[in-house]
């Protein structure tokens, strides 16, 4: 049962499968940029969305939002830029 959680445990033999390879463990899988918590649920790729730092800006209105031209530019639906 140790094996089950961690197959790199000192003084435990590991557990193999019947090709003689370790047995990829809870541990192994998620662990690492390839584990399932980074690879799969933390650093999900997504198309079409922005990183980006939000400011105030004097210029708006409280029910506006700004968003610069070259981002507008790639949206997959054609939207109206009031851009200066």
């Amino acid at each position: 049962i140790a094996t089950y959680m961690d197959n790199d445990i000192a003084g435990i033999p590991q557990a193999l499968q019947k090709s003689r390879r370790p047995v990829k463990v809870i541990r192994a899988r998620l662990k690492g940029k390839e584990g399932g918590l980074r690879g799969n649920l933390i650093e999900r790729r997504v198309d079409f969305s922005v990183c980006m730092v939000i400011t105030g800006n004097p210029n708006l209105e409280l029910d506006e939002v700004g968003i610069p031209r070259s981002i507008v530019m790639n949206l997959t639906y054609p939207e109206r830029c009031m851009c200066p």
